[in-house]
């Protein structure tokens, strides 16, 4: 029996815990799920962002002119067009700068401040007119409405 508690041995104590007591793919984890989260939350908040800016509202107008453009109703939104860019000229720069402008000469500020350089003049020549053109005599083709409505997109 002696021999017996001869071969016993006093207890150790636990070793001390590591700083890194998860496994390295357990890091890896951790911290690709914080970056993912971290992504989706930048990305909700600049879409909140976005959807709450005069672009968003500026482009759903425009959208929705877009979709509702037909033969019967060009004048009309001929006309939408003409007080929505004017809307985003005044946003864009200032009431002073542009809320006086009419004919070519409204025109030709839009030629000039356009990054896109849409030929404003001849193209949007409808724009300066529409105000004084009876509903019933218009020959505004829809496709010169929806060229101009690209335009004004790509100027947002």
């Amino acid at each position: 029996m002696d021999n017996l508690y001869a071969e016993l041995r006093d207890i150790e104590g636990f070793k001390a815990i590591s700083i890194w007591p998860l496994a390295p793919i357990w890091w890896v984890i951790i911290i690709t799920t914080l970056i993912i989260i971290t992504a989706i939350v930048v990305t909700l908040r600049r879409r909140s962002h976005y959807r709450s800016s005069w672009r968003y509202d500026t482009m759903n107008i425009l959208s929705k002119l877009q979709y509702n453009l037909s033969k019967h109703n060009t004048y009309q939104t001929a006309i939408k067009l003409n007080e929505t860019i004017r809307r985003i000229a005044i946003h864009k720069y200032s009431r002073k700068t542009c809320a006086s402008l009419s004919g070519k000469v409204w025109l030709n500020w839009l030629k000039e401040n356009d990054p896109n350089n849409y030929d404003w003049q001849s193209k949007g020549k409808i724009l300066a007119e529409i105000s004084y053109i009876p509903e019933d005599k218009n020959d505004i083709s829809e496709d010169h409405v929806y060229n101009l409505i690209q335009a004004i997109k790509k100027w947002v």
